[in-house]
């Protein structure tokens, strides 16, 4: 029996480009661009959240290029079902692990001497729009299928991202690339985008973004029951080999976002090596930590009198006093 591989292409497809498209990579896939085209992909942020049979990934990236298409090649296990992200969700999100704001009463005007803290053979089986964006999933029978089937379409890709995507086609994952095309080249910020498959695990593609050389940062939200940590996928026990902070962990009130959990971990992740430092996917697994994190910011409210600090003032008035108080004492020892 034929072992099908699919693929679920939302966005992107450079019909009739001959030359090679160079590729450049963002956290969850390769991005591809016209030869000679400049491209930079940043602010990567995905939610991430995983029913127990399907894992809904919703990606919002900021983009810079002077290329009027592009794609992008994202991997998912199985087929994925593409559909308009929620910008308000990213909204909610961030107001929900924004710092708290902490006011401490600053009597001495001290505290504004400290700066706040910052901040072979393809199968087409089905074509969907969605919003201005075409989605197709296509089932390729192996690796050298799927490559004619994307040449063929536009794409043509440097050896190490072709061994990128066999590794993927071998553990019969899927693929999902997207079609961005417009009359003034993408900068700025893309609408989200939701993909929905079925999973065992909850995961997130990375391991083909190893082909980059420039550092690689994301931000992940993952919501779950309770708070998870991020591990190599081929290793769970195994922590990632790039710098991991937890920016926020607590438990979330919005009915929109308990929908998908009622724990929040936010994940910054950055790769300053991708080549050296990216072996594998992401996989979440409960942390042993139970421990909420909520960063703080702290104001000083300054206590003020005349616009002078009134702990300045009080000082001031008790040298002062202390000063008639000695002079009057020394004034009458001398007068003895």
């Amino acid at each position: 029996m034929r072992r099908l591989v699919a693929i679920g292409v939302l966005s992107a497809i450079f019909v009739g480009t001959a030359a090679a498209s160079p590729a450049f990579a963002c956290g969850c896939g390769v991005v591809v661009a016209p030869d000679g085209a400049t491209v930079a992909v940043s602010n990567e942020r995905a939610l991430v959240h995983w029913d127990g049979t399907k894992e809904t990934m919703e990606l919002l990236l900021d983009v810079e290029s002077d290329a009027l298409e592009l794609g992008i090649v994202i991997p998912t296990p199985l087929p994925a079902i593409v559909e308009d992200g929620d910008p308000r969700l990213f909204e909610t999100i961030e107001n929900t692990v924004a710092p708290v704001r902490r006011v401490e009463t600053d009597w001495w005007g001290l505290g504004y001497l400290m700066p706040d803290p910052p901040p072979s053979e393809v199968e087409v089986l089905d074509r969907v729009q969605v919003g201005p964006l075409e989605a197709t999933t296509i089932a390729a029978v192996d690796t050298a299928g799927l490559n004619t089937w994307l040449a063929a379409n536009g794409y043509s890709f440097s050896e190490t991202v072709t061994k990128s995507l066999a590794s993927y086609v071998e553990r019969g994952w899927s693929f999902t690339v997207l079609r961005l095309m417009g009359d003034d080249p993408m900068t700025g910020q893309l609408d989200p985008i939701r993909l929905t498959f079925e999973t065992t695990r909850l995961i997130y593609p990375t391991r083909i973004s190893q082909v980059e050389t420039a550092p690689q940062s994301m931000r992940l939200y993952v919501f779950d029951k309770q708070r998870v940590t991020v591990a190599k996928a081929n290793s769970p026990t195994v922590e990632i080999d790039g710098d991991v902070s937890v920016a926020w962990a607590g438990e979330v009130s919005d009915a929109r976002l308990t929908a998908m959990g009622a724990y929040l971990t936010v994940f910054d992740i950055t790769y300053t090596e991708p080549k050296k430092q990216i072996t594998s996917d992401l996989a979440f697994v409960y942390s042993v930590s139970d421990r909420d994190v909520k960063p703080e910011t702290v104001h000083y409210a300054m206590v003020t009198l005349l616009g002078i600090p009134v702990g300045t003032l009080v000082v001031g008035w008790a040298v002062i006093g202390l000063a008639l108080v000695t002079g009057h004492v020394v004034g009458r020892r001398r007068a003895r």
